[in-house]
C-alpha cells in the first residue's frame, strides 16, 4: 500500500503538502491553534525544498498511485569541527501512521550515519513525535525550546542519538 523511496525534484510540492497536512492533522492535538496556523499553513518554497532534495537525504512515503503521504529529511553537515547529522523532518499523514514507516526511515538514517562515521545525530522533536524518538533511542539533549515561525514560538524538544 505504501512504499518509501528517495525523493526527486518533481516531489517537492507534494512533500510540502504532506508536511503541512501532517502538522494540521497529526500535530494539532499537541499544539495551540496559533502554533498550528503559523507552522502548518506556510507557503510552498520550491527553492528550499529542491535544495534539500538535491543536497541532503530526502525520502517520501508514497501510495501505489504515487500520492505522497509523508517524508523524511536527514542532513549531514561538514565543518572544521568534523561531521554531524541532523534529522530535519519525519512527518506522516494520518493514513500511514502506525505502519512502521517511521521506524523504517530511522533505520535508514542510522545506516547512513554509521557509514558516514557520525558519532551523533541531533533533532528537534515535535511534542507529537517525542515518544517515538525516545523509543528509537534518542535522549533529551536540552530543555524544551521555541522556534520562531511566522512570529510565533513553536515548541520542540532537542534530542540526540549517540549509540552506533
Amino acid at each position: 500500500m505504501f512504499c518509501i523511496r528517495r525523493a526527486d525534484i518533481a516531489d517537492a510540492e507534494n512533500i510540502h503538502k504532506a508536511h503541512m497536512r501532517s502538522i494540521q492533522e497529526v500535530c494539532a492535538k499537541d499544539y495551540s491553534a496559533e502554533e498550528i496556523k503559523a507552522w502548518g499553513q506556510r507557503e510552498f518554497n520550491p527553492i528550499h525544498r529542491i535544495n534539500n532534495i538535491e543536497n541532503d537525504y530526502v525520502w517520501v512515503v508514497s501510495s501505489d498511485d504515487g500520492e505522497i503521504y509523508g517524508y523524511g529529511h536527514f542532513k549531514i553537515n561538514k565543518s572544521a569541527d568534523g561531521i554531524s547529522g541532523y534529522v530535519h523532518g519525519l512527518y506522516f499523514c494520518p493514513e500511514c501512521i502506525g505502519l512502521g514507516l517511521g521506524k523504517e526511515l530511522m533505520q535508514e538514517i542510522f545506516l547512513i550515519a554509521k557509514k558516514s562515521g557520525l558519532k551523533e545525530i541531533q533533532l528537534d522533536a515535535t511534542l507529537t513525535s517525542f515518544k517515538f524518538y525516545q523509543k528509537m533511542g534518542f535522549k533529551i539533549s536540552a530543555p524544551e525550546r521555541k522556534t520562531m515561525i511566522n512570529d510565533v514560538g513553536v515548541r520542540s524538544v532537542p534530542m540526540s542519538f549517540c549509540s552506533f
